[in-house]
């Protein structure tokens, strides 16, 4: 299974359904998707930066629980 097009699918059907990035990101956690994964669906769907997405999952802490 491919798990980055999977984050990717996951991260983009949440936010087609409202949900902010934050919440977005609640809901992916305990997925098993990886954390590499969930940087690259960052930045596929909402445009961020390596940098960008990387500080972003820095920044909650949660980082090992994707």
């Amino acid at each position: 299974m491919d798990f980055s097009k999977k984050a990717v699918d996951v991260l983009s059907e949440l936010r087609g359904r409202g949900l902010t990035v934050e919440q977005a990101l609640n809901e992916m956690r305990g997925m098993k998707l990886g954390l590499i994964n969930v940087v690259k669906a960052l930045r596929a769907v909402e445009g961020m930066g390596l940098r960008d997405a990387v500080d972003l999952m820095d920044s909650r802490g949660d980082s090992k629980e994707f």
